[in-house]
């Protein structure tokens, strides 16, 4: 495969990037980048020997009037288009077990994307279409046609200003994919609607349901954790302590 792990960084989460690196590193994971919103952060992740680099593609007029999350996207399609699959991973979604082998060379999904499942779901519409809601802090893209397509669509429709993780549910419910279950969740399928670029085509979606990928407490099932904290650094660097998980 070849697949890229991304993740984004700014110079307040420098060392929340640099444990996510270090969990990485314990499972012989090299094939990551740390894309960085700033020189600062670059320089320190680079100081520490990681695979960082400023995103310059940032600079373009169009893209730096999104919201950050929603630029990710534009970013997420261009490796695609470079040829690349991409699990995109936050910085504090940790790595406890490879799921790579698990999850993507066992499956051939097109999107794998972690959910959430409780009652507070965001966006509430989506959660009550379909039991869930995406969570784009860990999300895999196969390079192919279909996605490119997918998400062509959807950065061409959809508000640019607004979040990603609110424009990526909204347009799965408005394409309304039909739904099966599956061994590690749900698998949805979307009518890619013909594209004069990419052409027709179906796209498969697994909406993981099991602990794989995990927002909560950590089971034995988890291979990512990914807990439910304030945003600010310093939170996130205490949860991982106190529960052992900070490698620095």
């Amino acid at each position: 495969m070849n697949l890229k792990v991304i993740s984004f960084c700014n110079y307040p989460y420098r060392e929340i990037a640099l444990n996510w690196v270090k969990h990485l590193e314990a499972l012989s994971i090299d094939n990551y980048e740390v894309l960085c919103l700033d020189t600062e952060s670059d320089e320190y992740l680079k100081s520490h020997g990681c695979h960082s680099r400023v995103l310059d593609e940032f600079n373009d007029d169009w893209i730096s009037g999104c919201k950050h999350t929603m630029r990710r996207t534009f970013i997420f399609k261009k490796y695609l288009e470079d040829g690349f699959d991409i699990i995109h991973s936050d910085t504090d979604a940790l790595w406890l077990k490879n799921p790579i082998p698990h999850l993507i060379k066992s499956n051939d999904q097109d999107v794998i994307v972690s959910t959430v499942r409780h009652s507070g779901a965001f966006p509430p519409e989506v959660r009550e279409a379909f039991g869930f809601t995406c969570c784009m802090g860990w999300i895999f893209f196969r390079s192919n046609h279909k996605t490119i397509s997918y998400l062509h669509r959807f950065l061409n429709t959809r508000e640019i200003k607004g979040s990603d993780q609110k424009n990526f549910n909204e347009f799965l419910l408005f394409n309304k994919p039909s739904s099966k279950p599956h061994q590690f969740g749900d698998q949805l399928t979307i009518d890619n609607t013909a594209d004069q670029d990419y052409g027709y085509n179906e796209l498969s979606l697994l909406a993981l349901s099991k602990p794989l990928v995990k927002r909560g407490p950590i089971q034995d099932e988890t291979y990512v954790w990914h807990p439910n904290t304030k945003k600010e650094a310093e939170h996130k660097k205490q949860s991982f302590i106190d529960r052992k998980k900070w490698l620095l």
